[in-house]
């Protein structure tokens, strides 16, 4: 169970079995960024936001290892968090996931590892990979949420070989 940003609850499984769509699926991942308190801690981080921090990156290793990796063999692919310092507070940021993910599929695609690839995102930072990838001859279909697409216009979107708007798609936890 994942909840994104509209609040709904996604069933994992249930996504990888209607992406996958009948084809065999050879590996999962999930690109993330994880709290580094260790880096909060130097940066003069302290409580109640630091042990809120911490709660935060337990919650997410413990769904990440016994959710995602232990029952549905997902592969996780993390970098720490950056932290920007704001009327008082750390506020957290991802950096270098899209980068992670990019070279990976790039990676992949390169390495013969994959035909079709199916990415969860909209961001239009990956319309250059994609292209890069389509040009091995490999698919890239993606998947996103309607908020997405219209927060960034529809940029990605003209780009894959298939659209998947998981808005429609029976993968939610009932």
């Amino acid at each position: 169970m994942y909840t994104n940003l509209t609040g709904k609850k996604i069933d994992i499984g249930k996504l990888q079995k209607v992406l996958s769509n009948g084809r065999k699926l050879i590996r999962t991942y999930w690109y993330d960024g994880l709290h580094d308190v260790e880096l909060l801690e130097k940066l003069g981080c302290q409580d109640p936001q630091l042990s809120t921090f911490k709660i935060q990156k337990d919650q997410k290793e413990s769904f990440i290892r016994d959710v995602l990796t232990k029952k549905l063999g997902v592969t996780p692919r993390l970098t720490p968090l950056k932290y920007k310092k704001a009327s008082g507070k750390f506020e957290p940021y991802q950096k270098g996931v899209d980068v992670l993910m990019s070279s990976d599929m790039l990676w992949f695609a390169l390495q013969n590892a994959y035909d079709i690839a199916v990415a969860v995102t909209g961001d239009r930072d990956f319309i250059q990979v994609v292209q890069r990838i389509k040009d091995t001859g490999k698919r890239v279909e993606i998947a996103h949420f309607s908020h997405i697409e219209s927060k960034q216009g529809s940029g990605l979107l003209h780009y894959g070989d298939r659209y998947w708007k998981l808005d429609s798609l029976d993968i939610f936890m009932d």
